[in-house]
């Protein structure tokens, strides 16, 4: 557990005698993944050199 209380998943990747191996990475890390996306407004900018563009969690995505 995170120290809010959330949980990570997690896969365990080797056991040892006093030691687990575990990969926390998401399912899809390392993956190439294509997006089928279609276009269905365009506005104007908010003027800030980002625009308004976040990655869902409130950081901004930059290029």
């Amino acid at each position: 557990r995170l120290e809010n209380g959330q949980t990570v998943p997690v896969l365990i990747t080797a056991l040892g005698d006093d030691s687990v191996t575990i990969d926390a990475n998401h399912p899809l890390a390392g993956r190439k993944l294509i997006f089928d996306i279609e276009v269905v407004d365009v506005s104007e900018g908010s003027g800030s050199p980002n625009g308004d563009a976040g990655g869902g969690d409130g950081n901004i995505v930059t290029p």
